[in-house]
């Protein structure tokens, strides 16, 4: 469908599932919003991944929410002349979104800390809540806490640009599996292999990212005396065999954030809405529910 052709999506019922594009700074960007009620934005992940990660949340909140996915510039079914994303053009495109659809504002579901934080402090008015899944702060001078890069991490990072280098986008995603702490035994092999065929194909968006400057510059801000003030009720769900970052950045937003709360999804690592998409579903609309309750 041309993107001139597209209706109001005001005039759209809610109830209906849409697929469709839309266009801000010359990209293309892909979302689906299905179901009914407040908005609930299932945020994209870490690249190399692309909204076909939540196809399970996407079904499970659609019964109880106007639940929205997106697909990054130039990751997924979006498209784009550029490749290159920053957490500033996460942002913004995500309320340009918002505003495109007629949300005055979401719930949002991230793994992606810097991004949810970012958006926090540029847009409060419009988060009335925030899951982080898996948070953790690996970089440094960005616009969050900062933590050094571990031992492990770094190796980790030095064996996917190797192969990146080498062009071996089969080795490249295997390395992402193996740094989530993914393995064939973990996952059925029908969700181990179209995990890895997701991660493979997003490998040239990626690719254009490394090195990119991930933070907005006018957002660098020393969060250690902003978070305090953060009033949006936050839930962080951790798997319970976390990975060390996570678990002590997820201890450290705890004692600097005055409205969060956190809860552990058993057997699962880093990807916990693959791992243990039950518990995931269920911990998190537990959460919505109170929260919009109140």
């Amino acid at each position: 469908m041309n993107n001139n052709e597209h209706s109001n999506p005001s005039e759209r019922k809610h109830s209906a599932h849409i697929s469709d594009f839309f266009n801000i700074d010359n990209n293309q960007i892909f979302y689906e919003i299905a179901g009914e009620g407040y908005p609930v934005v299932l945020a994209p992940q870490e690249l190399p991944l692309d909204c076909g990660i939540w196809d399970t949340q996407f079904s499970f909140f659609a019964q109880h929410y106007r639940t929205l996915r997106y697909d990054l510039r130039g990751s997924g079914r979006s498209l784009s002349s550029d490749t290159n994303t920053t957490y500033y053009s996460d942002v913004n495109d995500l309320i340009s979104l918002l505003d495109h659809l007629n949300c005055s504002s979401a719930c949002i579901i991230t793994s992606k800390t810097k991004f949810a934080f970012d958006l926090i402090y540029n847009h409060p008015e419009r988060i009335h809540a925030l899951v982080l899944t898996s948070p953790e702060i690996q970089t440094l001078g960005s616009a969050l806490l900062s933590f050094p890069r571990t031992i492990s991490y770094t190796r980790e990072m030095l064996s996917i640009l190797t192969a990146l280098r080498q062009n071996d986008d089969y080795a490249v995603g295997q390395l992402f599996l193996k740094k989530w702490n993914i393995d064939s035994s973990s996952l059925s092999l029908e969700t181990y292999q179209w995990l890895l065929n997701m991660t493979i194909k997003n490998i040239p968006t990626f690719s254009a990212n490394v090195g990119v400057q991930k933070a907005n510059v006018r957002g660098l801000i020393n969060l250690k005396s902003i978070l305090p003030n953060i009033k949006v009720p936050i839930l962080m769900l951790i798997g319970t065999n976390a990975p060390v970052g996570i678990s002590k950045t997820a201890n450290t937003l705890q004692k600097l954030l005055p409205y969060t709360q956190k809860a552990y999804i058993p057997y699962s690592h880093v990807l916990l809405n693959i791992e243990n998409p039950t518990t995931f579903n269920q911990s998190t609309l537990l959460f919505l529910q109170k929260t919009l309750a109140a």
